[in-house]
């Protein structure tokens, strides 16, 4: 039953998007530093859509270590030829790199399952899982300060993401999830599926739809559903003062 439901799952379209859209210039969120958005064992997810992104570096999400001036930055990105990309500070060898492109203007299911201590990585794109290399060495330092669409590192914000970010969701678990969880989390035609996917481990879900339709998101707050029912982030459009763009889902309409 389990397994006709997942096959079912991958064949329904996916949900309308609503999401923010970044400039590529200085949008992102800021989240602060959080124990429980520590970057050791953790499973996240989103949806994004973005253009051909060439050779950048364009951030997901970014953790950065407040104990050393918000340096030591790990990376969960859109990377080199529009493949996903995990890298940390103080690499010892390569970053994690997909092989699915996403850079094509088309929204995609993005999600990723790290144990740090044991240097695994799993990544998901629209529900299938890819066989990626990851051979960077874990340094013992630990990213609390997250941010969605840049990175801080050192004294500035850098690696802007330059489309779409929506429906962000991070569980704080060691345990890999299940073809369904993903299958859930990919094919949904609802909002709000992260909060029916390891519910007990669910410690920040971003819905991303706080704010009106083609308003600006500059210094709106963004609200964590995830179990702790607070602010957690909080928009900023940086010093070009436009871009950070709220944009509504189309109403969903079933057969």
């Amino acid at each position: 039953m389990r397994l006709l439901l997942v096959a079912a799952l991958l064949w329904l379209a996916p949900l309308a998007h609503a999401g923010i859209l970044y400039d590529n210039t200085d949008d992102r969120l800021v989240c602060g530093d959080n124990a429980a958005w520590a970057i050791r064992n953790v499973f996240i997810s989103a949806w994004v859509k973005l253009g051909d992104n060439g050779t950048a570096t364009d951030i997901i999400l970014g953790w950065s270590d407040t104990a050393v001036n918000n340096d030591k930055p790990y990376l969960w990105s859109i990377g080199s030829g529009g493949v996903l990309k995990f890298d940390r500070f103080a690499p010892s060898g390569g970053a994690a790199l997909g092989t699915v492109a996403v850079d094509n203007s088309a929204w995609h299911h993005v999600a990723m399952w790290l144990d740090d201590p044991n240097n695994l990585v799993y990544f998901w794109v629209d529900g299938a899982q890819e066989s990626i290399t990851y051979t960077e060495t874990f340094s013992g330092a630990e990213g609390n300060n997250l941010s969605v669409g840049a990175v801080h590192s050192s004294v500035a914000y850098t690696d802007f993401f330059p489309g779409t970010i929506d429906e962000v969701s991070l569980w704080n678990t060691a345990t890999i999830p299940s073809a369904q969880d993903i299958a859930l989390l990919a094919s949904s035609r609802t909002r709000r599926m992260p909060l029916q996917v390891l519910p007990s481990a669910l410690v920040l879900y971003l819905p991303m739809d706080d704010s009106a339709d083609g308003t600006s998101a500059d210094v709106d707050a963004f609200m964590d559903l995830s179990a702790t029912r607070s602010t957690a982030c909080a928009g900023d459009d940086g010093a070009n003062n436009t871009g950070l763009t709220a944009q509504a889902g189309a109403v969903l309409s079933y057969p």
